[in-house]
């Protein structure tokens, strides 16, 4: 008597298996994947605290950590909530479609090594993707308004200048250029944090003169073009200044400027080995213009750690992520929450219509 499998008609059960298959698959993605990553941004968004007015302390060093180490923080969790799914996968909802109790605890041990195996190496290539690409960086304050905002979070390439090391000393390959925005390590006090986002304006051998926030490089007044009156509310005060695009080398970004910054600062030369750096928002700003008590400093190469070039989470002013601008390069774009700036933004564009032919110093 031929079988119903070796004749070549299928058994009347099949539907059914593949029907079984596709809800084991469909549920594996669901326990596995989709819902570790919600619970990942639900912890990252609503757990992990700002380091923004924190005092300084453990909960502030633990705030900065995770800024800092996005690429390892975000696979932890996710790997960590897959893994305790996986471990209670018994008592999971469906569990039933995708194997049989015996068969799970048979296998138990092997699949938990294989996914222990599987969440090193991640953690591992997260550490090397940290240490050696990328870094990311909370901004901490309107110091670089109105092109980067408080909590943005931001991409910073750490292979820019050249490759270097986590934590290595040996100088790197290439200078940053005018116009460039950096994050930096400098030690300003406990009240400021580790790390700092700053943009380039001298390089070595510069001779740097500031007047009402107005840099100038050996004599040359860097062009910048007026767009109009900007305002912005910081925490408890409001910013209210004079909006700009400046043009420096191959860069065009904005800044602002307050009409009570007109005090004339001593001209500063860069040292070898350091650059001039100073916050776009140029009425509040701890930059080189105030290091060494008024006199002006420099910033050591060696102690730049990326260049920044993205937006990886921008945020409304309401603290929510902007997911219209989500990994989007830095432009001089005004983004204001709630606001008409069709009058800024027309300004703006007719500033960079009528670039100045001469960006570069002499």
């Amino acid at each position: 008597m031929t079988s119903a499998t070796s004749s070549g008609i299928e058994p009347a059960n099949a539907p059914r298996a593949v029907t079984s298959g596709v809800a084991a698959c469909v549920l594996r993605l669901l326990w596995f994947a989709v819902i570790p990553l919600l619970l990942t941004a639900v912890t990252w968004r609503y757990l992990v605290p700002r380091s923004a007015g924190l005092a300084p302390g453990a909960l502030r060093d633990w705030s900065e950590f995770c800024d800092h180490n996005l690429a390892l923080v975000w696979p932890g969790l996710f790997l960590f909530y897959s893994f305790t799914t996986r471990h209670f996968r018994d008592w999971l909802p469906g569990a039933v479609h995708w194997a049989h109790p015996p068969l799970r605890r048979a296998s138990s041990w092997r699949s938990n090594a294989l996914w222990g195996l599987g969440m090193f190496l991640v953690v591992g290539a997260a550490l090397l993707l940290r240490g050696v690409l990328f870094q990311t960086y909370r901004v901490l304050s309107a110091s670089m308004l109105p092109n980067l905002r408080p909590d943005d979070l931001l991409l910073a390439s750490r292979s820019a200048y050249g490759f270097k090391w986590p934590e290595a000393r040996a100088p790197r390959a290439g200078l940053p250029k005018r116009g460039d925005v950096i994050v930096f390590h400098h030690d300003l006090g406990p009240q400021y944090p580790s790390e700092l986002v700053k943009r380039v304006v001298g390089l070595p051998g510069d001779r740097i003169h500031m007047y009402g926030g107005h840099p100038f490089i050996n004599g040359w007044r860097v062009p910048d073009c007026d767009v109009g009156q900007y305002a912005f509310v910081t925490g408890q005060a409001m910013l209210e200044a004079r909006l700009r695009v400046e043009f420096l080398a191959d860069a065009a970004y904005l800044t602002v400027h307050g009409a009570w910054d007109h005090q004339p600062r001593p001209d500063f030369v860069v040292p070898p080995g350091e650059v001039f750096v100073l916050g776009d928002n140029r009425n509040n700003s701890s930059d080189s213009r105030a290091w060494n008590d008024g006199k002006g400093g420099g910033l050591p190469l060696l102690d730049i750690r990326g260049r920044v070039d993205r937006y990886l989470f921008p945020v409304h002013r309401n603290g929510e992520i902007d997911g219209g601008r989500i990994l989007s390069r830095l432009s001089p774009q005004l983004f204001m929450d709630g606001v008409n700036i069709e009058a800024l933004r027309g300004g703006i564009e007719r500033c960079l219509r009528e670039r100045p032919k001469e960006t570069t110093p002499p």
